[in-house]
């Protein structure tokens, strides 16, 4: 139970990460280097948070009508 909890705790962290580098790519008071090294850590970013929100959508797609986890080796889940 611990783990979710760290997992929703790192995915809002990486979130307002993003949007801070975002609001700092918008200002027009950096150079170049800082902007090109605020693009790649944003990058990978979306990256990791995309992980995140693929593995959630697996994990619903699981899901049964009844919000129980479907065993898949069993067939379609009874559909």
């Amino acid at each position: 139970m611990a783990r979710k909890k760290v997992s929703a705790e790192s995915f809002e962290t990486m979130m307002a990460r993003l949007s801070e580098i975002a609001g700092l790519m918008e200002s027009r008071d950096i150079d170049i280097e800082r902007a090109m090294a605020l693009y790649e850590e944003g990058y990978e970013l979306i990256g990791k948070l995309r992980a995140v929100l693929d593995a959630a959508e697996e994990k619903v797609k699981l899901l049964g009508p009844d919000g129980k986890l479907v065993d898949m080796e069993a067939g379609e889940g009874g559909r």
